[in-house]
């Protein structure tokens, strides 16, 4: 049994199952830039409070019934 197989169940149970899809990437930058435990938490938990941030505000977008979004990054700056 691998380490990811043992986590899945225990992810599921705390409702982060999502992090699954990015932990093998996140576990192999961890051993390649030698990240203490801290880091290595901070990044995967920074990846899911990304994640709900964004699935919350499609899901705002979605109920609001915009037919395209607009973000103030794409209007062009008065010169």
């Amino acid at each position: 049994m691998t380490t990811t197989s043992e986590l899945k169940p225990l992810l599921k149970r705390l409702r982060l199952g999502y992090m699954l899809n990015t932990l093998p990437e996140r576990l192999a930058l961890a051993r390649r830039d030698q990240l203490d435990y801290a880091a290595f938490l901070q990044i995967i938990l920074a990846d899911e409070v990304t994640r709900r941030n964004n699935r919350n505000l499609e899901m705002h977008l979605q109920k609001a019934g915009f037919d395209q979004v607009c973000r103030l990054e794409d209007f062009e700056q008065p010169r």
